[in-house]
């Protein structure tokens, strides 16, 4: 993803012009003095074209790496708090200047119905009042680049669970695994101009053990077993392929275990933690952003005396899934009823720019 301030202020004000020009009930003041919600598509303009993918690679290449130029793309501008008034003078001489804040622009895939981008805009606008036979009339004016300011944000989340059950008298099942990914974009920056990239992860999961019981009525004891991360969520981040930082993340709790005629209570332990780096820059840059986690799940039987079934261990981050029809403990809500939406490893990347003090 290539990350260009000023294309992304070109690719706002595309969306003003479109809006102010073309969907005259998208960005206007209703009673309470906010903005509209509205989804915009070029076709509504008038410009005779459906916003796609094509269309959308002029500002963002790499989306033709994920979907189809045919793709089609709304766009949905939310405002997230009221504009107001300064009391002086528009940018460009008009009545009077409007401060719009917080101004969410999602762009949606409508076929995978997935939102691709997301822009947090603040921008200066002017404001003409005019009287006609109607009554006092409000002109919103276009705002120029330099009153746009621009946040792009890019948000990732790792969901995922292992798990492990061996059988009385079968051999110990182990899963090992390292959920891992990267995120990749260049910023192109703007002279006079400074960066500003807020990279926060956060990881929330559980560690759980479903105990075969101690004595099962057939003579066979508990096996246990273990679930275990490994290592820390490690987070590295490069600039031009150069070590820029690194902000890992300690879990809270990093293991369960029991032994063989071990405990009979299940067990449900939830680990998390949080952490992020700030980068600032004024030239371009080319961006890595590595995440990695080694985990394992343990199960434990015994052939000789003691017969033992091995427990069900599992790692639950955020993932709804099983390794047979008997398996339940990496299940959801399961054991202490955890939220899915909750669990799993989520990145948050905040792109800003402002101009140089």
């Amino acid at each position: 993803m290539t990350s260009s301030p000023a294309a992304l202020r070109a690719l706002a004000l595309a969306f003003l012009l479109v809006v102010g020009d073309g969907v005259t009930t998208g960005f206007v003041l209703d009673g309470d003095h906010s903005l509209d919600s509205v989804a915009l598509r070029i076709a509504d303009a008038g410009l005779g074209q459906t916003l796609n993918a094509q269309l959308m690679s002029l500002f963002i290449p790499e989306i033709l790496n994920v979907y189809p130029g045919t793709e089609p793309v709304v766009i949905r501008i939310r405002p997230t708090m009221a504009p107001v008034f300064t009391g002086a003078p528009g940018p460009a001489g008009e009545t009077a200047e409007m401060k719009i804040g917080g101004l969410a622009v999602d762009a949606v895939a409508t076929d995978a119905n997935e939102i691709f981008l997301t822009l947090e805009v603040d921008m200066d606008a002017g404001v003409d009042l005019t009287f006609t036979p109607a009554g006092l009339k409000f002109a919103l004016a276009t705002p120029g680049a330099a009153d746009i300011g621009i946040t792009d944000v890019v948000s990732a989340n790792l969901c995922g669970m292992l798990g492990a059950d061996a059988g009385c008298t079968t051999n110990d099942a182990q899963s090992v695994a390292t959920g891992a990914y990267r995120v990749s974009f260049d910023i192109a920056a703007v002279a006079g101009e400074q960066w500003t990239l807020d990279i926060q992860h956060a990881l929330l999961g559980a560690l759980d053990r479903l105990s075969d019981g101690y004595n099962d009525g057939i003579g066979f004891q508990d096996g246990g077993g273990a679930a275990i991360l490994h290592t820390n969520m490690q987070a590295d981040v490069q600039l031009d392929g150069a070590p820029a930082g690194s902000f890992d993340i300690t879990p809270s709790v990093t293991s369960i275990n029991d032994g063989i005629g071990g405990g009979s209570n299940d067990q449900d332990v939830e680990f998390s933690g949080a952490n992020g780096i700030v980068l600032q820059g004024t030239t371009s840059v080319s961006v890595q952003v590595d995440f990695s986690m080694a985990m394992e799940a343990f199960s434990n039987s015994n052939t000789a005396f003691p017969t033992a079934n091995g427990d069900e261990m599992a790692i639950r981050l955020g993932k709804n899934d099983t390794i047979d029809n008997n398996f339940t403990a990496g299940g959801y809500p399961g054991m202490d009823s955890r939220n899915i939406a909750d669990d799993g490893h989520m990145a948050d990347i905040v792109l800003t720019v402002a101009p140089l003090p």
